[in-house]
Parts: structure tokens; C-alpha cells; sequence
């Protein structure tokens, strides 16, 4: 089952992030949308454990969504230094929204990292070698609104 999420998330800048979830089989792919579903209808700390059990169990894409959660603190109190710390986690894993959310990060100097351009250019490299996802450009899929 293929799932597509989309963050737009704003924290004085606009953050865009794209992923696809790797297919993890039917039962795994609907509870991560189940988290988004509760995150959709505002029930933040509900949405917030769901995506912290599979992100600590090492799915990017629960990994960089909750990163946005700590970003932004929704369901939780904000942490700029968590938010990077899970969204380094996603983009290491090869998640390319992550990259480029990392790239971001070092660009602006947010989520807990220090400025820093080299870095930027880093993971702005590394995203741009990541195979396209299969969620981009697409239409199918469901869509997680910060």
C-alpha cells in the first residue's frame, strides 16, 4: 500500500518536505495513516503517539513527520533540538524530504543546528541524488497539513 504525505510546515520560512513511506505491508501503513488521520482532525497527542511508536522503530516517514510535530509543537511542547534530531535520523535513512528539510535546517541555522552553509550544501547534494520519490508528482495519496 503506498502512502504519500506532504508537509508544508512554517516557522518563519516555508519548509517544504515530500515523501513517500517505503511499503511496510498493509497493517504498518495504515497505522502510520491513522496518525496522520489524527493528526488531520487536530487530535495532535493522539497523532503524536502513534508517529513516535514507528519512528522510534525507524520509519523515516513517521521519523520526519514527527520531526514537523517537535518543529511546531503540535501534540507536544516544541523542541527545535528533537525536531532536528529525528529529522537527521529520517534524512540519513535516505528519506529525500528530510534532506532536504536538513539542508533548511543548516541554511537558517533552525532545528537545533548551528548555521552552517557547508552542511546545507551537503544535504541539498545528497537530495538531489536521492531517487526520485514515488509520491512526486503524483496525485494520489493523502496530504499532511502543518
Amino acid at each position: 500500500m503506498k502512502l504519500i504525505f506532504r508537509v508544508f510546515a512554517v516557522f518563519g520560512i516555508i519548509l517544504s518536505f515530500f515523501s513517500c513511506p517505503a511499503l511496510h505491508g498493509p497493517a504498518l501503513a495504515d497505522e502510520v495513516e491513522d496518525g496522520v488521520a489524527y493528526y488531520r482532525q487536530g487530535e495532535y497527542r493522539t497523532a503524536f503517539g502513534v508517529l513516535k511508536r514507528f519512528a522510534e522503530r525507524g520509519d523515516p516517514d513517521a521519523q520526519f513527520l514527527l520531526a514537523g510535530m517537535y518543529l511546531h509543537g503540535k501534540g507536544i511542547h516544541k523542541n527545535e533540538k528533537l525536531a532536528g534530531k529525528w529529522m537527521q535520523t529520517a534524512a540519513e535513512a535516505g528519506h529525500r524530504g528530510a534532506q532536504r528539510a536538513m539542508a533548511r535546517f543548516y541554511r537558517e541555522g533552525i532545528g537545533g543546528v548551528e548555521k552552517d552553509l557547508i552542511m546545507a550544501d551537503l544535504w541539498d547534494e545528497k537530495a538531489a541524488q536521492a531517487p526520485r520519490s514515488r509520491c512526486e508528482g503524483t496525485p494520489v495519496g493523502c496530504r499532511f497539513d502543518n
